[in-house]
């Protein structure tokens, strides 16, 4: 948005404003930066016939003259948490605001002595955004102690600190920078409101502050971006390789499981290998034919195959006994007594 600024000096404004024009069919909204100095409206339009324009406000503990004033009472009192002992606590007991119209004005050097002193109003009606308000008055009013207190803080309880009591003002004559949307009054005046899409309204900085904080700001995001993608990346990384590392040790474990049970197997062949002549007729594998019956299917019970055979059945397609054709679930080894 900033690089969209362009410096403009119409001819009605005798102070510094810079415009942005949003480009939106429904609202035709401009986004400014006015700056000036800080003056009620009754002292730059003394023929205005309104009861709301009103002269400065005077606080009651400062000389200064203000066109927002804000004080705030507080209670301050010791509170026992169990965490972190005794903590200090705060409860706002009162807060009272003032404020009168006022506008932002150019400075006079600025304007011809022919012209009228150029203004622009303020509009601060449901404010949301912070007010850069100067402190004239702090002051703590402490609460005298008692009896009463200590056995208040030996037991756990919260007691009493003081009152503080605060003021703040916005001063007349202060020159500040609004940034806002540019309207105008139902006489045709200038008005400047705040955006809830900007972070800001009224504040002290300079435009050229403004642009350093946002560019300052946007290499920030840029480099934290940077930074978070890199880790990112090096999270995805290492998850992929981990990964793939865990597989390739399962695959390699799963490989040499088969090795290792194909080498039983066949130890367990070679330990059970006998002489054709030795083995009877009706005890040789209906399979192979060369090695003797040592193991039953579960569930039919038939015993007509060796160990090997048995489990290759078991492992095949269609794993069903050789005799009766059930399917067989498991097999069992069979010894002879």
């Amino acid at each position: 948005m900033t690089e969209a600024l362009a410096s403009k000096q119409p001819a009605w404004f005798g102070f510094r404003i810079w415009r942005k024009v949003d480009l939106d069919p429904v609202k035709q909204e401009q986004i400014v930066i006015v700056r000036g100095k800080i003056q009620t409206k009754a002292s730059v339009e003394p023929g205005a016939n309104d009861n709301q324009d009103q002269e400065a406000i005077m606080p009651l503990q400062s000389d200064s003259k203000a066109v927002y004033l804000e004080r705030i009472q507080t209670y301050v009192h010791f509170e026992m948490n169990c965490m972190f002992g005794w903590i200090k606590q705060r409860d706002m007991v009162k807060f009272t605001q003032k404020m009168v119209a006022f506008v932002l004005a150019g400075n006079d050097g600025e304007c011809s002595s022919t012209e009228p002193i150029a203004y622009v109003h303020v509009n601060i009606d449901n404010l949301t955004h912070p007010i850069p308000l100067l402190t004239v008055y702090h002051q703590f009013h402490p609460v005298p102690s008692s009896s009463y207190t200590l056995l208040q803080a030996m037991f756990g309880r919260r007691y009493p600190v003081g009152l503080l009591d605060e003021e703040r003002i916005l001063p007349v004559g202060q020159e500040i920078t609004a940034v806002g949307i540019l309207d105008t009054m139902p006489d045709g005046k200038p008005v400047i409101k705040p955006c809830s899409r900007l972070p800001i309204f009224l504040t002290e900085r300079t435009r050229e502050q403004l642009v350093i904080e946002l560019a300052s700001g946007t290499k920030l995001l840029f480099w934290l971006g940077i930074i978070a993608t890199s880790i990112s990346a090096g999270v995805l990384g290492y998850a992929v390789v981990k990964n793939y590392v865990r597989w390739k040790q399962r695959r390699e474990q799963e490989q040499q499981r088969q090795i290792d049970e194909i080498n039983r197997q066949n130890r367990l062949m070679e330990e059970e290998a006998e002489n054709l002549a030795d083995i009877p007729e009706g005890e040789l594998c209906v399979v192979c034919l060369l090695r003797r019956r040592r193991s039953a299917f579960i569930h039919c019970g038939h015993r007509v195959c060796c160990v090997g055979c048995a489990q290759r059945v078991e492992r095949g397609a269609d794993s069903r006994c050789p005799v009766c054709r059930q399917i067989v679930t498991g097999t069992m080894r069979v010894f002879d007594s």
